[in-house]
């Protein structure tokens, strides 16, 4: 094959920028299908160092979620244990009522109990819509960003309405290459 030379250093990484001069040109048939066959063999070790990867991540993972489910349980028995001491014990109360005992490795303390709402937020919305409670509610203003793009002239890096000739303030436009892509059959 004539190839050979270059499947000799199969470890051997290839780069390249459009401004260097490359030692090697694809110019025929044979070589472009030289060229794919070996991003195919690049792309299977890619897939192959990935996925032994990943199954180490998934064996850490699962060492991880055992050793958090254990601290979990742990902490939660601990933790009912020193809030009974707490209510035995000669506490400190704070103005907002948080209760609260210090020891030399750390501090117990007991929030008092507070009210938790639970919204549904659709119904609340139209309810506070239909008794005109508008102050409650927001209103986020945003870009309409397809429809203005419809509008857009773009001369140079400057963006212009169309219909109007308006500048757009805020705005500028760049020239985005197209993606080259080497589809494997």
């Amino acid at each position: 094959m004539i190839f050979e030379e270059f499947d000799a250093e199969k470890t051997q990484d290839f780069e390249c920028t459009e401004e260097e001069t490359v030692s090697f040109a694809i110019d025929n048939d044979e070589k472009a299908e030289w060229a794919i066959e070996k991003l195919k063999d690049l792309k299977d070790e890619y897939e192959r160092i990935l996925s032994l990867a990943n199954a180490k991540m998934d064996e850490i993972q699962e060492k991880i979620n055992y050793e958090r489910e254990r601290y979990e349980k742990n902490k939660q028995f601990f933790e009912i244990l020193l809030e009974k001491y707490l209510q035995s014990a000669k506490v400190t109360t704070t103005k907002t009522g948080t209760k609260m005992y210090k020891l030399l490795s750390g501090k117990l303390t007991k929030k008092p109990d507070t009210t938790e709402y639970k919204k549904d937020a659709d119904t609340l919305l139209v309810w506070l819509k239909n008794t005109n409670h508008n102050e409650f509610i927001k209103v986020k203003e945003e870009i309409n960003w397809l429809d203005l793009k419809k509008k857009i002239v773009v001369n140079g890096d400057t963006c212009i309405i169309a219909d109007t000739g308006e500048m757009i303030e805020g705005l500028t436009a760049a020239k985005a290459e197209g993606k080259f892509e080497v589809k494997f059959e």
